[in-house]
């Protein structure tokens, strides 16, 4: 009993002074393995080909929402790195369509830096998938062959603006490029043959919040 008594006080001691420990600083007392996030923001987007498509759909706003979950891939040496898989949200407006088309982008990229990190670079790629029906086209133009899907590179910025505990609030910026053609222009020859004459890539730049949680 004597010894509990002369023993409780470092007890009691040393849980008030871990309970004044502040929660921002316990990202540094950690090493998570994943990481679990969204992005809720919007996207400008538009089509860059040489030479310019005809019909040409100028620059579009539109929503961007995902969702993320990453890996770190060396957490007790090595690069600082994460990698990360966000399946997204987002609308694109074709030509000769009067609204946005919905698609399915599923981007796959490293991203630098510990928790407390306040910078991270993000770098990668991935492949979009068309939702909906191709829209239809105007009588008398060009046919214009969408496609389904397209692939892109993708690099990125994310600042944390606000640290608790596991959990952070980061705003992100992120700039995506087509490496194949979002949909081609055909024109007819003087034979009546048809002809590729323009094969138009995606350019998207987005900005938004991402709220992450570390485990």
């Amino acid at each position: 009993m004597r010894r509990l008594l002369l023993t409780a006080p470092l007890l009691l001691a040393s849980l008030g002074a871990a309970a004044q420990l502040p929660l921002a600083d316990s990202l540094a007392l950690v090493r998570p393995r994943w990481l679990l996030g969204a992005r809720l923001g919007v996207a400008a987007s538009w089509y860059r080909a040489d030479p310019a498509p005809d019909p040409a759909p100028g620059m579009r706003l539109g929503p961007a929402a995902g969702l993320r979950v990453g890996y770190y891939l060396a957490p007790n040496h090595g690069p600082r790195v994460w990698l990360v898989a966000e399946p997204s949200y987002e609308q694109r407006r074709l030509p000769a369509a009067s609204q946005n088309s919905s698609y399915l982008a599923l981007p796959l990229y490293l991203r630098t830096g510990l928790p407390t990190t306040t910078l991270h670079v993000l770098l990668g790629g991935g492949r979009a998938w068309r939702l909906g029906p191709v829209p239809g086209q105007p009588p008398f133009s060009d046919p214009l062959v969408f496609r389904s899907h397209d692939s892109f590179v993708l690099l990125g910025l994310e600042a944390d603006v606000r640290h608790r505990h596991r959990r952070t609030l980061a705003l992100s910026g992120w700039v995506r490029y087509g490496v194949s053609a979002a949909y081609e222009e055909t024109r007819l020859a003087g034979s009546g043959t048809r002809y590729s004459s323009t094969a138009p890539r995606l350019v998207l730049v987005g900005l938004g919040l991402m709220p992450v949680w570390y485990r």
